[in-house]
């Protein structure tokens, strides 16, 4: 047991780098109203990193320390409100470090990740609702509330107001039920981004797994064929007349139509490998892939043609050798 937790010296830099940056990761969350919420999207990274290149033990001591740590400083450091999630974050780390160590498949290690995030929240949500008193529908409307007032002081901050932010004839009232009706797919498309996120900066650091050059790359990933069937039966629900189906179909569209995001941005990053495009390049043109929405529409369409058109050429017939074997 001594030799399996055995650090060796050259790791023990990347061990207390990564535990420091849990640590700031979660004070930024606390400190910080939006910008917080985003770098704690990044918790799952350290841990990936250091679980990949020392072990899965090393990575659950750095969670289990920060989080000792945290809770110790509690008193000094105000409400521990982000707990919940940073440990959500934390978990998501572990699970992927420890599914890619298996050797499964990007899209089993993304979703079996996304739902086991997704169940930390229903328990979560279950949890505050019973606190509270109220029933499923009210908590969502509180909760949406909350969020919208916490964005629209935020706007205000800023100088930007939330009313010029949305679509002509459309009013928060408005705006707050739709985000309500699509609520399911908000929290499922949140905590699927920030797993992909991770994944995808975690293989960006060379030498971070040991035979990494054998895994396919994300380039040359692809939604499974079956989905567009989800994707149209989707469509079709949206048309007919009965709210239920309507809000069903509207989250199985949205959800879809994430998953060809990515395979929209695999064909990208493909193209990009193809003709040597430069990295810096590279890094200023993703971002704006995520932010403009036109942008957006457009992946999600390069996306859903290639299981016709074949972008990358993943399916041509292997090439004809002659003569005899």
């Amino acid at each position: 047991m001594g030799a399996g937790i055995r650090l060796e010296p050259r790791f023990a830099p990347l061990v207390l780098n990564s535990f420091l940056a849990l640590l700031l990761l979660y004070y930024a969350a606390i400190r910080l109203p939006l910008a917080g919420f985003i770098m704690t999207a990044l918790v799952p990274l350290p841990i990936i990193l250091v679980s990949r290149r020392v072990g899965l033990r090393w990575g659950l001591a750095i969670v289990g320390a920060a989080l000792i740590f945290i809770l110790g400083l509690t008193y000094f450091l105000g409400s521990a409100a982000e707990l919940i999630l940073f440990g959500q974050m934390a978990v998501a780390g572990l699970l992927l470090a420890f599914l890619e160590g298996r050797g499964h498949a990007i899209e089993v290690t993304i979703g079996a990740t996304v739902l086991v995030m997704a169940l930390i929240n229903g328990a979560a949500f279950a949890f505050h609702m019973v606190n509270q008193g109220l029933n499923p529908r009210d908590y969502v409307n509180h909760t949406v509330q909350e969020l919208l007032g916490s964005l629209t002081a935020f706007m205000k901050k800023e100088g930007v107001s939330l009313d010029e932010m949305l679509p002509a004839g459309v009013d928060k009232e408005v705006f707050s039920r739709f985000l309500i009706r699509l609520s399911p797919a908000l929290m499922l498309m949140n905590s699927t981004l920030i797993v992909w996120l991770n994944v995808l900066l975690s293989r960006t650091i060379p030498g971070s797994w040991p035979g990494e050059e054998e895994k396919a790359p994300l380039s040359a990933w692809e939604a499974p064929g079956w989905l567009i069937f989800v994707f149209i039966g989707a469509g079709f629900l949206i048309l007919y007349p009965l709210d239920w189906l309507q809000t069903l179909g509207l989250n199985l569209l949205l959800l879809s139509a994430l998953v060809y995001f990515f395979q929209g941005l695999a064909i990208i990053s493909h193209t990009f490998q193809r003709y040597q495009v430069p990295r810096l390049l590279r890094i200023m043109i993703y971002p704006w892939l995520v932010l403009l929405k036109p942008a957006m529409l457009v992946v999600v369409v390069l996306g859903l043609t290639d299981l016709w058109l074949d972008f990358r050429r993943l399916h041509l017939p292997p090439p004809e050798t002659g003569g005899e074997e």
